[in-house]
């Protein structure tokens, strides 16, 4: 089975949810007769993506691919609604959020509902 995501060719731990956002950008003024004029520009995705529980160094991994020497990076994304069935593109990180951090019964640090919104440049 292919990877569900990558970032420069690294696969990132499996996520517990992606939803696809596709934005379709447009630039719209009107004139003086008030006629609307709509220029199309381009069609974008953002992906936010969320993980359910992970390590420390997974959480390292995570951060380490998507804000790396670069703001913007080569993303991949398993997505069967797409001809092909995934989508590459360049793509930012937005902010990385998660609830909780605890320790498990073994000593190890945990994260819990990790998210981050992946936004095509």
């Amino acid at each position: 089975m292919a990877n569900t995501l990558t970032v420069n060719g690294t696969a990132l731990p499996e996520p517990q949810k992606i939803t696809n956002n596709l934005y379709m950008i447009g630039d719209s003024k009107r004139n003086a007769a008030g006629t609307m004029n709509l220029q199309y520009i381009a069609n974008k995705r953002k992906y936010n993506i969320q993980w359910g529980t992970m390590s420390a160094s997974q959480l390292t991994t995570v951060i380490s691919q998507l804000k790396s020497s670069t703001p913007q990076f080569s993303l991949t994304v398993l997505d069967p609604g797409l001809a092909g069935g995934s989508y590459t593109g360049t793509f930012y990180a937005g902010d990385l959020a998660y609830d909780d951090v605890k320790i498990d019964s073994f000593g190890n640090v945990v994260f819990n509902n990790i998210k981050i919104d992946l936004i095509e440049c």
